[in-house]
């Protein structure tokens, strides 16, 4: 039952980032260097994989917590935006970051 409440609100905050563009959540960085990559992890649980040329300076807002604009990458696209050994999951492509909250 707390699995499906689980996957229930992720999908919930993924239909929403993907309409209206906005997404909130805490900056991460994961993996070693050189390999290291910012994601986002999410109020609702889950994370979310970042792609973009926005993307890549938010390894700087580790452990804050920020909105960001952009879009919700699907099949291949999602694919081939992930860097070399990235978890498969959800991407989110980021075209700005609109606020970062103290």
């Amino acid at each position: 039952m707390k699995v499906r409440l689980f996957l229930a609100a992720v999908a919930a905050t993924l239909f929403l980032a993907s309409c209206s563009g906005q997404v909130e959540g805490v900056v991460l960085v994961v993996g070693n260097e050189p390999f290291a990559r910012a994601v986002l992890a999410l109020d609702a649980g889950g994370t979310l994989n970042l792609a973009g040329e926005a993307a890549g300076g938010l390894g700087a807002y580790a452990h804050r917590r920020v909105r960001l604009e952009g879009r919700l990458l699907e099949g291949e696209e999602a694919a081939g935006a992930l860097p070399p050994g990235a978890t498969p999951g959800p991407v989110f492509e980021v075209r700005r970051i609109l606020r970062v909250f103290d």
